[in-house]
């Protein structure tokens, strides 16, 4: 496994299928399981455990090479965790959900599958061999960071917790808290 303690399991999953299967309403906005900032902490905790059953999985049918891999690191990456909670759900659409067909599935092999298969390394940033080598460097992506300051303001946000602050990240729609209000905009 690439890093959780704790093993996905049956519970893991019927909470987030619990999500895939709930509609939007008038009342409530749909919450995506694949989309982290949606998510409250337990249902992210399931997803990231949900991801590394998923990766071991891939790495095991699809990496053919060391170059293929991906690395245990990649909540340090948030364009790959991003990605990678998408991938898991289009290969559910593709093999397990009720209304799946062989035109489905083949369509996640020929289109979705090898578009994020291309972008691997570039979203491991500066040194995608180290990330496989299981040493992820704190400078993978310290020349965008340099480059970004010169024209923004850094987010300043310090968190040990990765899983936790994909949740943070919400593309300027406000999530919500986990207790149901409105959480806290972060500083841009």
């Amino acid at each position: 496994m690439t890093g959780e303690a704790t093993a996905f399991d049956d519970e893991d999953l019927e909470l987030l299928l619990a999500l895939y299967n709930t509609p939007a309403n008038s009342t409530s906005p749909r919450r995506p399981p694949w989309t982290w900032p949606a998510l409250r902490h337990r249902e992210r905790t399931a997803l990231a455990r949900m991801i590394d059953v998923w990766i071991d999985t891939y790495n095991y049918v699809h990496a053919t090479s060391p170059s293929d891999l991906i690395p245990p690191c990649w909540r340090h990456h948030p364009g790959l965790a991003t990605e990678l909670a998408v991938q898991v759900w289009l290969w559910y659409a593709a093999h397990i959900h009720p209304q799946t067909t062989p035109l489905i599935a083949g369509d996640y092999y020929l289109r979705h599958l090898p578009g994020f298969r291309s972008r691997i390394d570039q979203m491991l940033g500066a040194s995608p061999p180290e990330c496989r080598r299981g040493e992820h460097p704190t400078t993978w992506r310290s020349d965008t960071e340099t480059q970004m300051a010169a024209y923004t303001t850094p987010l300043g946000v310090t968190v040990d917790d990765h899983v936790h602050q994909l949740g943070e990240l919400h593309f300027g729609f406000p999530p919500e808290h986990e207790d149901g209000g409105e959480a806290e905009q972060l500083p841009l």
